[in-house]
């Protein structure tokens, strides 16, 4: 690994509510990134690709390996992470910060993206080059909100490709099945009578049929899919901006309470200030009434001292 690693910072990056820099305001001004929105960064590895990633089981491996070492540097669980994209050059790895479930949480994407730049940069003195994944990370890239969608969308296509791939191996699977029920249908024509025959080669026609009506109606629920998750992406897109707005609300409201509770503070601390000065006329009376009583007892006992000595 090399001594220097390098790091390209890209002060353009967005997320889906506007065109903000992750580090300031679309104005030029300092301010945070809206922390519901997830961040990629984009990893350079000093590996070889075929060693790493050649294979598909190689590469499934690599992602989850990747994964857990980048929680444990960042101090955070492996469902924030979202690795997308294994490609060449040497390795390149694009990975997606995902927003905690509290997004008043501190470690926001854009802290962490932040957290993982400074340790990339430390290289080997950062939790980051001490793992057995990550210790061969020479550069960090914080993509903008297209670099983003670019990664995104590969990661899309790449998964598109694996189900295409699965869909062409149950077809030669289906032909072969159909080739061998083919022979066996010949053996039972020459053995064992022409209608048996004419029975078992109407059913494998029926049984093609019903498997390219299977196949076409696969292919629409596909599309249907697809569309489902494009309109799902706009749906949160456009979510968003509600979201911020009620954060503004929440926080409003918070303020609100804040003041009420001071409120009522007050007026409880005035309360018993009022119930301590009560409580101390109260006694000073009750004493005032004892002495009153003391002074009659002893008038009363002179005077029925007084009697019996008349008597």
């Amino acid at each position: 690994k090399e001594e220097k690693s390098t790091v390209t910072l890209s002060l353009s990056a967005s997320n889906s509510m506007a065109s903000v820099n992750p580090m300031g305001g679309s104005d030029g001004t300092t301010g945070p990134a809206d922390p519901s929105v997830p961040l990629t960064v984009s990893l350079n590895f000093n590996e070889n690709f075929d060693e790493v990633a050649g294979t598909p089981e190689k590469k499934l491996a690599f992602k989850e390996a990747l994964r857990k070492d980048l929680a444990e540097s960042l101090s955070i669980a492996p469902e924030r992470l979202a690795v997308l994209n294994v490609q060449t050059g040497s390795v390149i790895v694009d990975v997606n910060i995902l927003p905690d479930i509290d997004i008043s949480h501190k470690q926001t994407p854009e802290v962490l993206a932040a957290l993982m730049i400074d340790q990339v940069v430390m290289s080997q003195n950062s939790a980051l080059g001490k793992l057995p994944t990550t210790c061969t990370i020479i550069g960090c890239t914080l993509q903008n909100r297209k670099g983003q969608l670019e990664a995104e969308n590969a990661f899309l296509v790449e998964q598109n490709g694996s189900l295409t791939a699965a869909i062409n191996q149950i077809d030669k699977v289906q032909k072969l099945q159909k080739s061998e029920k083919a022979d066996r249908i010949l053996f039972r024509w020459k053995n064992k009578g022409l209608n048996q025959c004419f029975q078992s080669w109407k059913y494998m026609c029926e049984k093609e049929a019903l498997a390219r009506e299977l196949k076409e109606k696969s292919d629409m629920d596909m599309d249907g899919v697809n569309k489902e998750l494009d309109a799902t992406k706009r749906q949160l897109d456009s979510n968003n901006e509600q979201v911020r707005d009620q954060l503004k609300m929440i926080k409003e409201s918070r303020q609100l309470a804040y003041e009420d509770v001071e409120k009522a503070q007050l007026e409880a601390q005035a309360a018993m200030d009022k119930a301590e000065q009560d409580k101390t006329a109260a006694q000073d009376a009750a004493r005032e009434v004892a002495e009153k009583q003391h002074q009659l007892e002893i008038k009363l006992r002179e005077k029925l001292r007084q009697m019996k000595l008349k008597g």
